[in-house]
């Protein structure tokens, strides 16, 4: 499907904050792990630019917005 720029909206925005430094040079993805209920799952792997990798699990509520670390 394709969507033109007039037709995206934002809904809501959320900021993911892990429980450890993340330098903004950082490059991160984050992958769905779970989207089964309205909280789905998510984990955001961050690759440091020493080469050092981190993850971070999180939940995230996609009628609100919210994001938590537990359920």
């Amino acid at each position: 499907m394709d969507v033109s720029k007039e037709e995206i909206a934002t809904v809501w925005n959320a900021k993911v904050t892990p429980p450890f430094d993340v330098p903004s040079h950082t490059k991160y993805t984050i992958t769905i792990l779970e989207n089964t209920s309205n909280i789905w799952k998510c984990r955001a792997d961050f690759l440091y630019y020493d080469g050092m990798k981190k993850d971070y699990t999180f939940y995230l509520n996609i009628e609100n917005g919210e994001i938590s670390d537990t359920l």
